[in-house]
């Protein structure tokens, strides 16, 4: 910094210099003050001349201190500064743009880190009831003190979810109906019905229903609020609102184009989770029709079931058991077709009704299950074969302890026995749609009275429990566990010990008869 010293007197310009160099002044003397204030940042002006010298310098970028009486060489008395304000207004003007810049930087990237968040949470789940409260918890307090999504169906407004950041507000917005008749008036049938996003200013309590009429609501609850359509695939299925309690807050343009860019991308996940359960009812409704509805009553013979599909039960798998009385006795079936979906779907559905039909006029398992195999050969395509595994048992009840089975690919039942061992029955025989030839053998066994049979699919004993396979092994040990038991609980316990093996890979089917009693399905 430069300053320059136009005094006169020795003393005063002594004690300037002195005060100036100790806070870093480059300092020029002068006797008289100069023409110009250029590549000055301080001037001290003193003597007689010098009130005039400063208006002769003004305006000017440098400070001007005109200098009075001095006493010991102290400055004592302060007349005046003369200052330029041009750049310093040009300045504060760099520094406010600055400080904008910075602010609406800081904004966006809130934003965007509000959307890199809230995307994950919401594509973390197919289930529709956790995608829904996922979106109304990320959205406050970011977007509104409120959070709250509806659909229109029919002739009505249904609350599908609600969150608020105030645990006390929440608790008043979810005593509110959740199911009420839709009012042309009401903000949320228009924006439905127009596709257009809204700004609510004063909003009241409107967008929670015609509540407020009854006193739930106070009508200034809420100060402003957001109604954004969820749109995708081109259809409307619901609206998300954003409600500000705050009376100092309103929403503008920004706020409005964030609220859509997060609407967009729910309504693609919650469409993806409405697809998603629709498509686990198909399944569950097909999966069922590849069932027994329920187990016949026999004499002599007590019969039980359960089935667990893999995974979520979303996709169709490919085990399959039956129960077919006869004259005399029972048949007993019990299977497994490749593949999932659809394709599982039809070959379970071709597989059942062909034993259904083969076992009216065929005297031997082992004959049935060749009916079987021959279908599958001839259905046989450029594109592959079908092929599944079966368990056929038949039971006389006719007084008789004699059973037959015959075994195609399928892990060998297991017959619980009075005595409490546990054997298999059985050889071990081919995949059906294999080969033209298939091995089949019937083999004959006794089932003497509250004695069990078990049959199972391989989902059983590749269930895994610690890490390994629940194995042939464990089904044993969990069948002597069970002596005793009768045929329901004995179905339970292995359905039990298929569920606590956590994710499945493959169906859990399972079918029990136990001599003596009557069916429990």
């Amino acid at each position: 910094m430069r300053a320059l010293i136009a005094e006169p007197d020795a003393t005063r310009r002594a004690a300037l210099e002195a005060e100036l160099l100790r806070h870093g002044y480059e300092i020029e003397l002068r006797d008289a003050a100069p023409a110009s204030a250029d590549g000055f940042d301080l001037i001290c002006l003193g003597g007689e001349d010098a009130l005039a010298a400063c208006r002769a310098l003004a305006p000017s970028q440098a400070i001007v201190i005109l200098v009075g009486d001095l006493d010991c060489g102290e400055i004592v008395h302060f007349v005046g500064v003369q200052l330029g304000v041009g750049a310093y207004r040009a300045e504060h003007r760099h520094l406010v743009r600055e400080q904008t810049a910075r602010v609406a930087a800081q904004t966006a990237e809130r934003r965007s880190a509000f959307l890199a968040e809230a995307s994950p949470l919401l594509d973390a789940s197919l289930d529709l009831r956790s995608t829904l409260d996922s979106l109304t918890r990320l959205s406050v307090p970011f977007l509104g003190d409120v959070c709250i999504v509806d659909e229109i169906h029919l002739n009505d407004v249904r609350r599908l979810a609600a969150a608020a950041a105030d645990p006390v507000v929440e608790r008043i917005v979810r005593d509110l109906p959740a199911r009420y008749p839709v009012d042309p008036d009401d903000p949320i049938a228009r924006v439905v019905e127009s596709g257009r996003a809204e700004i609510l200013t004063g909003a009241g309590a409107g967008v929670f229903g015609p509540a407020v009429d009854s006193g739930h609501l106070q009508a200034a609850f809420g100060r402003a609020a957001m109604l954004v359509p969820l749109k995708a695939r081109g259809h409307i299925i619901g609206i998300v609102v954003f409600v500000s309690l705050d009376a100092a807050r309103r929403y503008d343009m920004d706020d409005l184009l964030l609220a859509e860019d997060l609407a967009r991308r729910a309504a693609l996940a919650l469409d993806n989770a409405r697809l998603y359960e629709d498509l686990g009812g198909v399944a569950r409704a097909l999966q069922a029709a590849l069932l027994p509805q329920r187990l016949p009553d026999l004499v002599g013979v007590e019969l039980a079931a359960r089935f667990r599909p893999a995974g979520d039960g979303s996709l169709i798998g490919g085990d399959f058991y039956d129960v077919l009385p006869f004259d005399g006795g029972v048949d007993l079936v019990i299977g497994d077709v490749t593949g999932k979906g659809a394709r599982a779907a039809a070959l379970t559905s071709l597989v059942r009704h062909t034993v259904r039909t083969a076992a009216r006029y065929e005297d031997r398992p082992s004959q049935v299950l060749d009916v079987v195999n021959r279908t599958l050969l001839s259905e046989r395509s450029e594109h592959g074969g079908r092929y599944c595994t079966v368990a056929f048992c038949r039971l006389e009840l006719n007084g008789s302890a004699r059973a037959t089975i015959c075994c195609a690919g399928h892990p060998m039942p297991m017959v619980m026995r009075g005595s409490g061992a546990v054997d298999h029955v059985g050889r071990p025989g081919s995949v059906l749609g294999w080969v033209d030839d298939p091995k089949l053998l019937d083999i004959d066994f006794e089932l003497a009275p509250h004695e069990s049979l078990v049959l199972f699919t391989d989902g059983v004993t590749e269930a895994r429990t610690t890490g390994d396979a629940y194995g042939l092994g464990g089904l044993e040990s969990l069948l002597r566990e069970a002596a005793g038991d009768d045929a329901a609980g004995v179905a339970a316990r292995v359905d039990q010990a298929a569920a606590l093996a956590g994710e499945r890979r493959d169906d859990v089917a399972v079918l029990v008869a136990r001599r003596g009693g009557t069916s429990a399905g």
